[in-house]
C-alpha cells in the first residue's frame, strides 16, 4: 500500500493528558482541609469516598481512561498526575506544517500556564457544511479551575477555526473532558457528551450550528462512568431515524461492563441503562458505536482480560437498541496486546515506547451497502519490544457473523510502531484509514501521519 503524503511530525506530549497535567500540583493548592481542593465537587462524602476508592483498585485502575484524570482531581491526589515524564520538543519540523490549522485558541497560555488540548472529536453538519470539534481543554480545567471540555467551529471546510470556549454544566459542577459529538439530521443540531464531575455523563445541545452549547442534563447519573461515545441514526428511511445512542464503560458494575442508553428526543428522556458486554465477560473498555442505514446498531470494544492478550468484541442490535447479542464470530480473539515493556512499567498501564499511554480499542463503521468495517492494532510478533504495534482491518458482509481476511494496512518492514488508527466510510463505500506511523524515525519515537 502506498501512503499518502505524511503530515507534520509532532511532539509526543500532545498524545497524553496525564503527562501534560504533570504540573497540576503547582497550579492548584494541595488540599489540607476539606474545601481547599479547587476541584472538589461538593458531593455526598460517602459517594465521593466510593468513587475515590477506585483509584486504589489494582485490577480496575490500569483500565481507566478519562475517569482516571477526573478522579485524581476531585479526590485531591494531585501528586499522582505526573507519573509520565514530558518529552521535550526537538528536531526539525516538517516544512509542510503550514497545512495544519489550529483548532483551539491558546490566548493566555504562556510559560508554566501552557496546557494541551487533546482527545478530539468531530462531527459534520451536512446541511451547512459546519464542522464542530470537541476536545479536552486542560488550560481552562487546570489553570483556570473551570471546565475540562472545549469546543471549536469551522465553516470553511476546516481551513480556519473559531474557539467556542467551554462546555458549561450548572453552577457548581464541571465537565471533565473525554468529549463525544454527533450531528443529528432530524433536527439539524449538534449534541455532545462529556465526563461529569459527579462521576456520570453530561449532555449538551447546540441550537446555533456549534456557536454555543446548552446544558441538557445528565445522560447518566452513575458514579464511575468512563470513555463514552455517541452515534446517531441519520437515515430518513430507518425506523429509528433521529435516535441517539450512547455507549460507555461503567466501572461500578461487577467486573466492569460496557453499557448503552438511547434517546429519541435529544436527551430529554433516556432509556434505562443496559449492559451489552456481560455475556462476553472480560475487562472491556473503549466502546465504539455505529449505526447502519437499515437501523441496526453495532458496538465494538477491546477486551483486556490479561496484560498479554486482547480481543476485539462486537455486539449488534436489530431493533434499535432494544436487545443486544454478540455477533457469531468476533473479528480478533486473543491477539497480542500492543505494548512496550519498559514504557508500560513506567506508566503503570499499557503504553508504547516514549511513555504513550495506549488503549488499543477498535473503530467500526457501516457503509451504505451495509458492510461492517473494523480497524484495530495489535502486536505482530508477541515480543512487546521493537515493532510493538501494527494496524489491521477486516470487513463483514454478514452483519458481523463472519469476517473477511485480516489485512495489515501499514506496509513498512521496519520495527517501528503504527498506532491510534481511525476509520471512516464514505457515501460511495470509499473506506479510509489513518494512523500515527514511526517508520521514518529509527529511534521509534517521533511520528508522521499515514493513510
Amino acid at each position: 500500500m502506498v501512503p499518502k503524503r505524511p503530515l507534520p511530525t509532532h511532539s509526543l506530549v500532545a498524545l497524553i493528558l496525564a503527562a501534560a497535567l504533570a504540573a497540576a500540583a503547582s497550579a492548584a493548592s494541595t488540599p489540607g482541609k476539606v474545601g481547599e481542593n479547587p476541584f472538589a465537587t461538593g458531593e455526598d462524602p460517602a459517594r465521593l469516598a466510593t468513587r475515590c476508592a477506585l483509584l486504589d483498585d489494582a485490577e480496575k485502575r490500569p483500565h481507566l481512561d478519562g475517569l482516571l484524570t477526573e478522579l485524581l482531581y476531585v479526590c485531591g491526589r494531585f501528586e499522582e498526575l505526573g507519573r509520565v515524564v514530558q518529552e521535550e520538543e526537538g528536531g526539525e519540523t516538517n516544512p509542510e506544517a503550514s497545512t495544519d490549522a489550529r483548532v483551539n485558541d491558546v490566548t493566555g497560555e504562556t510559560g508554566t500556564d501552557s496546557r494541551v488540548q487533546n482527545e478530539t472529536a468531530l462531527a459534520y453538519n451536512e446541511a451547512t457544511g459546519t464542522i464542530c470539534s470537541g476536545f479536552n481543554d486542560s488550560y481552562s480545567g487546570v489553570t483556570l479551575s473551570q471546565n475540562f471540555t472545549g469546543f471549536s467551529r469551522s465553516t470553511d471546510g476546516g481551513a480556519t477555526w473559531a474557539d467556542g470556549g467551554q462546555l458549561a454544566p450548572p453552577v457548581g459542577q464541571r465537565s471533565f473532558g473525554d468529549p463525544a459529538i454527533v450531528w443529528r439530521k432530524s433536527d439539524a443540531k449538534f449534541y455532545m457528551a462529556a465526563l461529569h464531575s459527579s462521576g456520570g455523563l453530561g449532555f449538551w445541545r447546540s441550537d446555533d450550528d456549534c456557536l454555543t452549547f446548552t446544558w441538557v442534563g445528565l445522560a447518566s447519573p452513575n458514579t464511575q462512568d468512563d470513555k463514552e461515545l455517541l452515534s446517531v441514526d441519520n437515515t430518513i428511511a430507518s425506523p429509528y431515524y433521529g435516535r441517539i445512542y450512547l455507549a460507555w464503560t461503567d466501572f461500578n458494575l461487577p467486573g466492569t461492563q460496557i453499557v448503552e442508553r438511547h434517546t429519541d428526543n435529544g436527551g430529554g428522556v433516556w432509556t434505562a441503562q443496559q449492559s451489552i458486554s456481560s455475556a462476553l465477560g472480560g475487562a472491556p473498555q473503549g466502546a465504539w458505536p455505529a449505526v447502519s442505514p437499515d437501523g441496526k446498531v453495532y458496538v465494538a470494544w477491546v477486551d483486556r482480560a490479561s496484560n498479554a492478550d486482547i480481543s476485539m468484541q462486537v455486539v449488534r442490535s436489530n431493533d434499535g437498541g432494544g436487545a443486544w447479542s454478540a455477533v457469531a464470530v468476533q473479528p480478533a480473539v486473543n491477539v497480542v496486546n500492543p505494548r512496550d515493556a519498559a514504557a508500560s512499567s513506567t506508566c503503570g498501564r499499557t503504553a508504547l515506547n516514549g511513555n504513550i499511554r495506549y488503549l488499543p480499542s477498535p473503530q467500526i463503521a457501516v457503509g451504505p451497502d451495509l458492510a461492517l468495517h473494523i480497524v484495530y492494532t495489535r502486536d505482530p510478533n508477541a515480543q512487546g519490544t521493537g515493532d510493538a504495534s501494527n494496524v489491521y482491518y477486516r470487513r463483514s458482509t454478514t452483519f458481523g457473523d463472519s469476517w473477511g481476511p485480516e489485512v495489515q494496512l501499514n506496509d513498512d518492514v521496519t520495527l517501528s510502531d503504527q498506532f491510534f488508527a481511525a476509520l471512516s466510510v464514505g457515501s460511495t463505500n470509499f473506506v479510509g484509514v489513518g494512523w500515527y506511523d514511526r517508520r521514518e524515525d529509527p529511534a521509534n519515537i517521533r511520528y508522521n501521519y499515514y493513510a
